[in-house]
């Protein structure tokens, strides 16, 4: 059966990969174009996965916000809390990236600058990121 006191005396380790980005070789200078990423934790996926939630809260704050105000700065405090129409799927990308890059790791405005001008290169590193999510931690160092 499941050794329960095994589990939880394992110290897990988020699982990590190599993906090749030949297409962003110029910023790498000397080195080979190779990113580094790494599955997300349950809260990272979370809060990745919830990014419904958290845009309608912000929305509905700003539209308070310039409601009281009797602000027509409405546009610009979207932008200001990072309130976009973007879809779904593309802020949870910005998400995985900003979570799951090791290296070089990625703030969310970089994993936003990455989306719009590399897209099939943001999609394939957010892609791993979730396959290794999917598979779990690294059992190898238990």
């Amino acid at each position: 059966g499941f050794d329960i006191n095994r589990f939880r005396a394992a110290v897990l380790s988020p699982r990590e990969d190599k993906v090749d980005v030949p297409e962003l070789a110029v910023f790498f200078g000397e080195a080979p174009p190779v990113w580094v990423v790494r599955g997300l934790n349950g809260e990272e996926l979370s809060r990745a996965n919830d990014v419904k939630s958290r845009t309608e809260m912000y929305a509905a704050v700003v539209e308070a916000l310039a409601s009281a105000a009797k602000s027509d700065q409405t546009e610009a405090l979207k932008a200001l809390m990072g309130v976009t129409d973007v879809p779904l799927t593309l802020a949870r990308q910005f998400d995985y990236l900003a979570y799951g890059c090791v290296d070089p790791s990625l703030s969310r405005d970089d994993a936003v600058k990455l989306s719009f001008q590399f897209p099939i290169v943001a999609d394939r590193l957010a892609g791993k990121i979730a396959a290794l999510t999917h598979m779990g931690p690294d059992l190898g160092k238990v």
